[in-house]
């Protein structure tokens, strides 16, 4: 007499388009993910014919373990990852066919009356659980490596096409916003940089640039700012955010700044910001203008937040730091003294400057008597030698030049 797994083995080498159309239903009714992709479809039922006609070639031979998983169940896996499908979903699809086989093992042990059906079924289900598992090993390492690489011809993908939009080289732009997951067109973009200073901790710097990423982002959601595109840009984390509609920058509501610098204290980060700028074009400009505003903040590292149209002028002018220097000594003399006497007479003159060279109005704004802000431009006068009216916009470039790399 035959043995229950001669008698599946042998209904299976019949029938087994039957059932791997019984196994295709039973997936589409309790996992319609698998159904909404026709290639995925497809390429369940072949791995699905193969995988049972593997089963019954393990059930007719005796065999215990050494299992081999078809190709076609593996590229089953495969064309899952490429569909987005989840691998629980994936996974799942074969405990429905071990169900399906076992079910069926019950009724032919019935309907043949197999002698001592109950430890023939027991068998038979250790077997088809130890043949399932070996399966599901290793559809998932296929599902797995075709998944890694799939994100990594992703993250080439982005990064080719972010460092053309920055170089200025002719882009796609459907394919680029298609890539990015990011309207680049129709909407204004503001880019925010943030890293760890030099010496932040170690508890600050554990993680990696993922972890300042990771941060970012929620800093971001949690100050009200719009879904931005986030990446890893070295020691950076890097996002750009949609700050409005084209020629109409409010439309959104503006980031809490004060938030985000607040959530990414505990990791010491400081944060630069670009200016809102328009279309593809402001994609890159925004992102430049971010870059100069952090070179500004990198000098000073108790500078928490950067906002580039704060910076502007200094973050040009001091880009070449030994010659905005050799500037800033010519043009101050004494006054760019390393003191706090000078200090105190450079801060005069920045907020006369910025009065329009109004005396009453410098006095309130720095909270002195008029005459204390005229006697300190006298001395002012004598340090550099000349009337300040005389220089005033090249006076002014010293100071922020001064106010960025220090004095003398």
């Amino acid at each position: 007499m035959r043995t229950l797994e001669q008698l599946l083995a042998d209904d299976l080498d019949v029938a087994l388009t039957t059932y791997s159309a019984l196994v295709m239903a039973r997936i589409r009714a309790d996992i319609p993910e698998l159904a909404v992709d026709p290639e995925v479809e497809v390429a369940a039922t072949l791995g699905t014919e193969s995988i049972l006609r593997e089963f019954a070639r393990v059930l007719r031979l005796g065999l215990e373990d050494g299992f081999v998983t078809p190709p076609q169940s593996l590229a089953y896996g495969r064309r899952a990852a490429r569909a987005g499908v989840s691998l629980a979903a994936l996974l799942r699809s074969y405990r429905v066919g071990q169900a399906a086989m076992f079910t069926r093992a019950a009724e032919l042990a019935d309907a043949h009356r197999v002698p001592d059906a109950a430890d023939a079924i027991v068998r038979l289900g250790v077997l088809s659980f130890a043949f399932a598992d070996a399966a599901m090993s290793d559809v998932t390492a296929e599902f797995e490596r075709e998944r890694e690489a799939l994100l990594r011809a992703t993250y080439v993908r982005r990064d080719a096409t972010i460092r053309a939009l920055l170089t200025g080289a002719r882009v796609d732009l459907d394919a680029a916003e298609l890539t990015l997951g990011h309207r680049l067109r129709g909407v204004t973009h503001r880019a925010v940089l943030a890293w760890r200073p030099p010496g932040a901790g170690e508890d600050a710097t554990a993680g990696g640039p993922d972890a300042l990423r990771e941060a970012l982002a929620a800093a971001l959601a949690d100050a009200a700012a719009p879904r931005p595109l986030l990446l890893s840009e070295g020691e950076l984390a890097v996002a750009w955010l949609h700050a409005g509609g084209e020629g109409d920058p409010g439309t959104a509501a503006e980031p809490r700044w004060a938030s985000v610098v607040t959530a990414l204290e505990p990791l010491a980060a400081q944060v630069a910001v670009g200016a809102p700028a328009a279309g593809p074009e402001g994609f890159a400009r925004t992102r430049r203008q971010a870059g100069l505003a952090r070179a500004v903040a990198r000098r000073d590292q108790a500078r928490r937040l950067t906002h580039y149209g704060d910076v502007a002028l200094a973050a040009l002018l001091t880009r070449d730091p030994d010659a905005a220097s050799a500037f800033a000594a010519d043009e101050l003399g004494g006054l760019a003294a390393r003191t706090p006497a000078m200090a105190t007479l450079r801060a005069t003159l920045t907020a006369y400057l910025a009065a329009g060279h109004d005396r009453t109005r410098t006095a309130h704004v720095l909270g002195v008597h008029r005459n204390t802000v005229a006697r300190r431009l006298q001395r002012v006068h004598e340090l550099l030698g000349h009337d300040v009216a005389t220089r005033g916009r090249e006076l002014d470039a010293a100071l922020a030049v001064v106010d960025v790399l220090g004095a003398a």
